[in-house]
Parts: structure tokens; sequence; C-alpha cells
């Protein structure tokens, strides 16, 4: 099976804050740290999450002191919605530290995730050290940055790269919208 492949990079701003909270609309929950983020994003589909709106309180979230896969700070299934800080600078930091990816969205069920005023920053895998997105993925990545964020993998031939952004597979769209790049590389291929 050939895999479609593309691969964005580029460059521009970070935002540094601190303080770690995430509340979440519709069913009003309320996440204060890492753990109970990964815990309400990671590994849903939109017809198990209990939210249509995700809202991050400004600040870092780290995987350091706090539980994540050992891969990738957050994973997706088939969710779809609304992933957004409280304000529009980006001032809500994913910071993988340089020791694991940030963000997998593996597919949205056919309908659209909206990514709003996040900070990917620092994140180091294989492939897609920002975001990786596939599986038929609809996604729009509005107001964002990308910082620092590194694709290791050695193998063009195999797709590696996509420091920032790795999107892959027929029928995934990635839309962006006033997003900045800045220090995001690959390895191999385009970062």
């Amino acid at each position: 099976m050939t895999r479609a492949r593309t691969l964005v990079k580029g460059l521009a701003a970070l935002y540094v804050l601190t303080n770690l909270s995430v509340a979440v609309l519709s069913n009003q929950k309320i996440a204060n740290d890492m753990t109970e983020l990964y815990s309400l994003l990671s590994w849903y589909s939109t017809s198990d999450a209990p939210w249509d709106t995700a809202r991050l309180v400004m600040g870092y979230f780290k995987c350091s002191t706090e539980s994540c896969d050992s891969m990738v700070m957050l994973i997706t299934r088939d969710l779809s919605g609304e992933i957004t800080c409280e304000d529009d600078n980006a001032s809500c930091i994913l910071d993988a530290e340089k020791s694991r990816g940030i963000m997998t969205v593996d597919g949205t069920g056919g309908n659209t995730l909206k990514i709003n005023a996040i900070t990917f920053k620092d994140g180091e895998v294989h492939y897609g050290g920002g975001i990786e997105i596939h599986h038929g993925a609809i996604v729009d990545l509005i107001l964002c940055a990308f910082s620092g964020c590194i694709a290791t993998g050695t193998d063009v031939s195999n797709g590696d790269g996509g420091g920032a952004i790795y999107v892959y597979d027929s029928g995934t769209i990635v839309n962006v919208y006033g997003t900045s790049f800045a220090g995001n590389r690959a390895v191999a291929g385009d970062g």
C-alpha cells in the first residue's frame, strides 16, 4: 500500500507562561495536571468523549512529573470537536521536553478536530515531533505554534521526517491557519 505524505516546515515564535490547569466545557470537567489531561483526551472517540470542547488554561503541560505514554504525550482516536487555549496567543504549551512526541491524531471519525492556540514545544520522536496526523483525520490547526520539534528518523524512503507536522494516509486533511514555526527540523526528509 502506498502512503501519501505531506511534510510541513517553517519558522516563527515561541510563547512562555506558567500555571497548569484544564477546564472542559459542556460537562464542566476539570483537569489540573498532565495526567488528567491525558486521561481526558487520549484514546477517546467522539462517541465516548464527555465533551465537545476541551479548554486549556494558560500554562505548561509536561510529562516529566506526570503520567504519559512513553512515545507521545497525547493520542486521540476518531476524536472530533475542539481543543483550545483560553487565550488566542498560544500560551497553553504542550512541552515534551525532547523526550517524546507531543500528539498523535489517529482519525477523526469523518468530522473535524480543531486545535486552537496551542504551542507544541520540544517534541522529539522518529517522525512527527510536534503532531502526527493520519487515518483520514480532518484537522484544523488555528493560531498554534510549533517550536523546537524534531523528527529523528533517518529513512526517507520509509517516510521519515516531519519535525513539526507529519501527515500521511489517503484522505487525511490538515488546514493550517495563522500558525507559526520556529526551530523545527528532521534528521532526514523535511522538517
